[in-house]
């Protein structure tokens, strides 16, 4: 076995990317080969070839030069190129370009290798093989880093350690085949290849950026470990606009590194892939002059709005669909997926989604308040797979105004939305914030019960700060703006779309509430319906407290300004809004069985064929305490319709006008729980109608 070892004790000297390997005492070998020449003896060293060979190596033999070339780390492995005899090889990053600044990491951008180790502090060994049988160099063997070898073919391994200890500190290995020819002299490099199955490697890191930025995320994820979840860098010092660190530890391979950044002007995104390699260090860098450098500098003018940005462990590339005007994203579709990832939100606001490996969209991280929060068409619709009992701890909220993508008003036809939840079974038992932000383009035209931006909200759930600024919804039964069926909590939110029912349960918030609370709701959409249409409730039997309608409300029959059919307690409501019913028309309820309706007004028309009443169509055992409505020229002619008279109401004019009176729940002020409902009473001059205590 032929075996050779250099180290930096000077056993074997090198010089740059290509090396000369020098013995001790080199040159009293050279003297002592020479010396057997002049003896007569026939050992020949780098004679021409085919010249005589023999002596000391017993037989014909010829002189292979070694060099070896230093560890190439670019993008093509062991294809750098080498440096001058006697320099230092310039650290090498193997990037081909500055990374794309963009609003989304879209998968790599460019690679960064580590630096090789300085070569002058290398250890190496030399192995040779022939026919598989390793072969030991001997001193004579040896000359000026020629290795004088019986003629044959040979297998050289050379591996290359930054330390004396082999076993830890391996960076590189490289082999070569050579045939030795009888007076042949030849010189051979090996190549050196840096290790990627043995040792741990490093990444080294420095993200600078403006002042006042937050860092969203700063992650690294194995490229080889499809589904994995992604390291969490955690960065050793974060100054105001720099962070380092490093994580070490690390299996030889490709790393996606990624940062996310959020300041006041927008977000800015970056990715590049790392390789990490056995025993080395890779550094990715802050700002640098040299646009092959690693470099991580975030500047003012990367901040903005851009495309959707993928926070989970997606990693390859989308299409972004917009509307033809190019102010709203409609949809992201992630390579080789089929169906798209609704969105619905403008183009120049910045959408957060988080995508797993295969491309399926993931609910993101809840916020301090637990709150999970809704930015998309699709993450609204994801919440339908979380429904029943067993989510009743689950919690939403919608961070952004929303298009649904349901065409525009009296252009209907696009995407239809399902509404979520959809029977008892599997109903919303959760609590879903809308935020006060606006949902456009609510469309539903389906033949199925139960229908509107939630279908079922089961006892437990609660829909608050809801606001449909548009839309069309219709259905069968129990059809609602804000949902078709209620046994929950619904509070503060509002209706402008259209509800219609084609047989009966039509409500511009609610269709049905079936002993749920509704509470500072509104609608100003059209209402209709066969019976039981109202125009915020359809049919109730729960509480119903400070809301109003100012939407038209039409139907054959239960036809109410606030509600069509009630055996519920409804308080502190009012309707401003045109009623029509054939029967049972009323401008609070058109029908009421055995409840109560206090403080509550009317000032649109009612008309109808039958039971027509200003504030109730007809009444059936309820109790009606200190309502007032007024003639505007319906068939109204009295309160409540039938043969109840005006029974608990009263024509507003003059004097016969509300006054503040908590008793009665007409008290000013901004504390429902005992009577005080009302803003404003407003006054009988101008005239001026009472306002609720939440409304602006």
């Amino acid at each position: 076995m032929m075996n050779g070892k250099a180290d930096k004790n000077g056993a074997w000297h090198q010089n740059g990317d290509s090396h000369l390997f020098w013995a001790k005492g080199a040159w009293h070998l050279l003297g002592f080969v020479m010396a057997l020449l002049m003896a007569g003896c026939a050992a020949t060293v780098g004679g021409p070839e085919g010249g005589p060979v023999g002596g000391g190596l017993g037989g014909p033999a010829g002189t292979v030069r070694v060099e070896v070339s230093g560890l190439g780390l670019g993008t093509e492995l062991g294809t750098e190129p080498e440096t001058a005899l006697g320099t230092e090889p310039e650290p090498v990053s193997g990037v081909s370009a500055t990374p794309k600044l963009q609003a989304v990491p879209q998968g790599p951008q460019r690679t960064a290798y580590p630096t090789p180790p300085p070569v002058g502090g290398l250890d190496y060994t030399y192995t040779w093989k022939k026919s598989g049988t390793e072969m030991d160099p001997q001193p004579e063997e040896v000359s000026a880093g020629n290795y004088i070898l019986a003629v044959g073919a040979y297998t050289l391994y050379v591996e290359a350690y930054d330390d004396s200890v082999p076993d830890n500190k391996l960076v590189g290995t490289g082999t070569e085949d050579i045939t030795v020819a009888n007076g042949q002299s030849q010189t051979v490099t090996v190549t050196l290849k840096p290790v990627t199955g043995a040792g741990a490697g490093t990444l080294a890191y420095t993200i600078t950026y403006p002042a006042g930025t937050t860092v969203l995320s700063l992650t690294l994820q194995n490229l080889a470990d499809e589904g994995g979840e992604p390291i969490v860098l955690t960065p050793t010092t974060t100054p105001p606009t720099t962070l380092t660190g490093t994580k070490a530890g690390l299996a030889a391979g490709d790393y996606l590194l990624r940062a996310e950044l959020l300041n006041s002007a927008g977000y800015a995104g970056m990715s590049e892939t790392v390789h990490i390699y056995g025993n080395m260090t890779t550094y990715v860098g802050g700002p640098s002059t040299d646009p092959t450098a690693a470099s991580f500098e975030f500047t003012a003018k990367d901040f903005a709005a851009g495309d959707p940005a993928l926070i989970g462990e997606y990693t390859g590339t989308f299409t972004v669909e917009k509307s033809v005007d190019g102010r709203l994203i409609k949809s992201i579709t992630p390579t080789d997926i089929t169906d798209p990832i609704l969105i619905g939100r403008r183009a120049d606001e910045q959408v957060f989604l988080n995508i797993d490996s295969e491309g399926n969209l993931q609910f993101r991280d809840p916020d301090a308040a637990g709150f999970v929060p809704i930015g998309s068409y699709a993450e609204f619709q994801l919440i339908n797979t979380q429904l029943g009992p067993d989510h009743s701890d689950d919690k939403y909220k919608q961070e952004a105004d929303l298009d649904l993508l349901g065409g525009a008003p009296g252009v209907w036809g696009g995407e239809q939305w399902d509404a979520v939840g959809f029977d008892y079974d599997n109903s919303f038992t959760g609590t879903f914030d809308g935020g006060g932000k606006a949902i456009r383009n609510l469309y539903i035209n389906k033949s199925s019960s139960v229908q509107g931006l939630f279908g079922w909200v089961g006892e437990g759930g609660t829909v608050q700060n809801v606001r449909i600024a548009s839309g069309s919804v219709t259905s069968d039964l129990f059809v609602g703006g804000v949902a078709g069926y209620n046994e929950g909590i619904i509070t503060d939110c509002s209706n402008s779309g259209t509800v219609t029912s084609e047989s009966y349960y039509a409500g511009g918030v609610v269709g049905n509430n079936n002993y749920g609370s509704i509470t500072a709701c509104y609608n100003t959409g059209s209402v209709s319906g066969n019976g039981y249409a109202g125009g915020v409730v359809g049919s109730n039997s729960g509480p119903i407290t400070a809301c109003y309608n100012i939407g038209p409300v039409s139907g054959n029959s239960q036809v109410g300004g606030v509600v069509g059919s009630n055996s519920g307690p409804i308080t502190a409501c009012y309707n401003t809004g045109p009623v029509y019913g054939t029967t049972y028309a009323g401008g609070v309820v058109g029908e009421s069985h055995g409840s109560t309706i206090t403080a509550c007004y009317n000032t649109g028309p009612v008309s109808g064929n039958g039971y027509v009443g200003g504030v109730v169509g007809e009444s059936h055992g309820s109790t009606i305490t200190a309502c007032y409505w007024k003639d505007v020229g319906g068939a109204a002619s009295a309160g409540v319709g039938g043969d109840l008279g005006d029974s608990g109401t009263t024509k507003f004019g003059g004097s016969s006008w509300p006054t503040n009176n908590a008793t009665n729940s007409w008290g000013i002020g901004n504390d429902p729980d005992t009577g005080f409902y009302w803003k404003s009473l407003g006054n009988s001059a101008t005239p001026v109608y009472p306002t609720l205590y939440w409304q602006e």
